[in-house]
């Protein structure tokens, strides 16, 4: 298993997790709604960005990875 940053960008921000799971494919798979990076971007070092979030691809979804995830679903 490997960590990787993924972001839910909603236009003038985004909400941050990193996701631990066997690869990146496997995490945009499973979610689609996500951006999924492979290593971190060069700006993240330097990034205001103060929370994120963790979780483990298969385990319980928390609750704001939920309703982004079935919102976006039942919008497309």
């Amino acid at each position: 298993m490997r960590v990787f940053l993924a972001c839910y960008d909603y236009g003038m921000g985004g909400l941050w997790w990193r996701i631990q799971a066997p690869s990146a494919d496997a995490i945009r798979a499973a979610m689609p709604q996500l951006t999924v990076f492979e290593t971190e971007p060069d700006w993240w070092s330097s990034s205001p960005v103060n929370i994120v979030r963790e979780y483990r691809l298969g385990d319980r979804l928390d609750e704001d990875l939920s309703k982004l995830l079935s919102e976006s679903q039942r919008r497309s």
